[in-house]
C-alpha cells in the first residue's frame, strides 16, 4: 500500500528488485538498509504519484530484460477490476524483505 492508502500490484514488499527506483536520485534518502547492508525502498514511504514515476524491470537474474522500463506499477484495482466473478482471494503480505 502506498503512503496515501492506495493498494498497488507488486510482487515484492520492496521496490528495489522489480523497479528502477535505484535510478531515481530524488528517492535516495528514503532508502532503508537491510541486515546485509543493502539498500531497499518500501511502497509505504511513497505516494501513488511517486510510485507512478517508477518503471518495472525484470528482477530475476538470467531472465530477458527486453521489457524493462515499458510498464509502470499498476494499482490493485486496475489489476483486478471489480466486480470479479468468481470472487478472488488475495494474500496480502506486508514485508519489505
Amino acid at each position: 500500500m502506498t503512503k496515501d492508502g492506495v493498494f498497488i500490484a507488486l510482487h515484492d514488499g520492496s521496490l528495489k528488485r522489480t523497479t528502477d527506483i535505484a535510478a531515481h536520485p530524488e528517492f535516495a534518502e528514503r532508502a532503508k538498509i537491510d541486515k546485509k547492508g543493502a539498500k531497499y525502498w518500501v511502497p509505504e514511504d511513497f505516494t501513488l504519484a511517486e510510485i507512478r514515476s517508477l518503471r518495472c524491470r525484470q528482477g530475476a537474474a538470467g531472465r530477458p530484460k527486453d521489457c524493462d522500463g515499458q510498464e509502470g506499477i499498476p494499482t490493485l484495482l486496475a489489476t483486478f477490476p471489480a466486480p470479479a466473478a468468481p470472487p478472488i482471494c488475495l494474500f496480502i503480505l506486508n514485508s519489505a524483505q
